[in-house]
């Protein structure tokens, strides 16, 4: 693996335009960013759980409906400790709230939400909250209730995502959210992975973890960093993820430009930019991000979609990879170059801030049935979200993320990035009129940017139309 990795990097340098300046050495490259910890006095012992006041509910069951079927998306603990950072301290959690609300927490495990939505249709009162993935099913059938009328939930706070607070309530309705309640958020945000040996093999001198730091991480530090590395190392004429050198790999699907548009500010639709209403957002900006996007993206050859990743960046043919943190625990477990994690780039240095689409496929997502006690049910709901954001955060921070994911404790610093800024939009959720597949289509399948937009565009302000008349419902 070494030897053909120095093969392929005498090649790609052999074949880069002379004259660059020496890189930075590899003490600079790997060394610890220091994070300064805030020192708690001794009589700094409030709780963000005492602003909600106390409360006994003599006994009373809040269940929790998980629709999951995944072995790494953990929303329940098992019954007893059992020495698993996110198992143990999901038990705690539970065993605390239990004491302080005289509650008691349930779960009911199932690989589909219809039995949910059947229970909610049939006017039972089972369950208090759903832990599911893409919610569009659920909305679409109304099962849910509004999540803004719950008096005790913050959702503006940082212990749920007010990013997507401010992208998927409309007409002061909201029906799903996410947060530190569910430790499978942790795995969901979309982000980039820098395959360090190459970093210093290849004698790039940018500083790209100057860069992130300093919110000039962009598209432009992408197409930059990644044009001309590409190489054809069998030299069959064709570009294969088991074979040849990249300098950047990403899966060909909706998710992957759903992940670049969002970093840089950009949906397909959604609110619109003035708050009138909900719409087709697709404009000028989004064209010219469309532009830089596609000056990095191509279509890629593949036998398995995850190739980009078991293969070309694990194995060190690729500087750079695009995907969602729950890479970082599932593939790359065992990959023998260190690696850095990166937010997703934005579009310029102007943007505010970097901005972490999730996935809609992870088991994150959180709902109330419209057959909820809401008073009982917001209030709990509330308490576990702010517990998790206290105590579970930052288990997964300094435990999990540092000892089994990542390599570099810069990315602990990047991590704080990427989930202080979670988001996902109606777009993303809901593809009305697959304006979201059609970009994909675009992106890597050299498909016509504006006028494959505007032929999708019909079908997507009549879903969008349907979907406000129904969303009001």
């Amino acid at each position: 693996m070494v030897m053909y990795r120095k093969i392929a990097i005498f090649l790609i340098v052999a074949g880069l335009i002379s004259g660059c300046v020496s890189c930075q050495s590899t003490d600079d490259i790997q060394s610890v960013t220091e994070t300064t910890a805030e020192t708690v006095t001794e009589t700094e012992t409030t709780s963000i759980l005492d602003e909600l006041g106390e409360k006994d509910f003599e006994g009373r069951t809040y269940t929790i409906y998980e629709n999951d079927y995944t072995d790494f998306h953990i929303n329940i603990p098992e019954d007893t400790l059992t020495g698993d950072v996110i198992n143990d301290a999901l038990y705690q959690r539970d065993a605390d709230l239990e004491e302080r609300y005289n509650i008691v927490l349930e779960y009911h495990e199932d690989d589909s939400s219809d039995p949910f939505k059947n229970s909610v249709l049939a006017g039972d009162d089972l369950y208090n909250i759903i832990i599911s993935d893409n919610m569009n099913s659920l909305v679409n059938s109304g099962v849910l209730t509004n999540l803004c009328a719950l008096d005790d939930l913050s959702l503006d706070q940082s212990w749920w995502s007010p990013l997507i607070y401010d992208s998927i309530r409309y007409d002061d309705r909201m029906y799903f959210t996410t947060g530190d309640i569910s430790p499978a958020v942790y795995q969901s945000p979309f982000c980039m992975f820098l395959n360090l040996a190459l970093y210093e093999d290849l004698g790039i001198e940018t500083d790209i973890w100057d860069l992130v730091i300093d919110g000039k991480w962009t598209l432009d530090s992408v197409i930059e960093l990644t044009k001309g590395l590409d190489r054809d190392l069998n030299n069959d004429s064709v570009m294969d993820l088991k074979n040849d050198f990249y300098g950047i790999v990403m899966q060909p699907t909706e998710e992957t430009t759903d992940a670049l548009l969002a970093g840089c500010g950009e949906q397909l639709s959604g609110i619109l930019p003035d708050g009138s209403g909900l719409g087709v957002t697709f404009n000028e900006r989004t064209v010219s991000v469309v532009e830089k996007m596609m000056q990095f993206t191509q279509k890629i050859v593949h036998e398995d979609i995850n190739d980009v990743i078991n293969y070309t960046f694990k194995e060190g043919r690729a500087l750079f990879l695009q995907h969602k943190l729950e890479s970082a625990g599932v593939h790359l477990r065992d990959m023998e170059d260190p690696y850095l994690i990166l937010p997703m780039p934005k579009y310029d240095e102007n943007q505010e801030t970097y901005i972490s689409g999730m996935s809609i496929c992870v088991h994150c997502f959180v709902g109330v049935p419209k057959t909820a006690d809401p008073e009982f049910t917001g209030f709990v709901t509330e308490a576990l979200a702010r517990y998790s954001h206290e105590k579970i955060r930052p288990l997964s921070y300094d435990l999990v993320y540092t000892q089994k994911i990542t390599r570099d404790e810069r990315s602990l610093e990047v991590l704080n990035i990427i989930f202080d800024t979670l988001y996902v939009d109606f777009g993303m959720c809901f593809n009305f009129g697959g304006m979201n597949v059609t970009m994909k289509d675009i992106v890597f399948y050299e498909k016509p940017l504006i006028s494959t937009i505007e032929s999708v565009r019909p079908a997507a302000e009549k879903a969008i139309e349907e979907f406000i008349e129904n969303w009001n419902s």
